[in-house]
């Protein structure tokens, strides 16, 4: 599985974004079926390699952060004291 922090880009990568794309799954939600769209969420994190759901937890902390402090710079890593 291909995750979206790992997507490849440019043009020598569009095999591996047709696989990507093969891969896909679509999922239909219907209202008021709260139990079976939280099992089919369920499902789909626990397919993916716990490294990389804290890869992608640490990514969206940076970006939250990026957006709750707009005049910070917001750098990747851990900071250094």
């Amino acid at each position: 599985m291909v995750s979206m922090h790992s997507m490849p880009t440019g043009r020598a990568d569009a095999e591996a974004r047709r696989l990507a794309r093969a891969n896909a799954e679509v999922r239909i939600s219907r209202p008021g079926d709260a139990e079976a769209e939280a099992d089919a969420d369920a499902l789909y994190w626990d397919r993916i390699p716990v490294g990389e759901r804290a890869a992608f937890v640490w990514h969206l902390s940076v970006e939250l952060y990026g957006i709750s402090n707009p005049e910070t710079p917001v750098e990747s890593g851990l900071s250094r004291f």
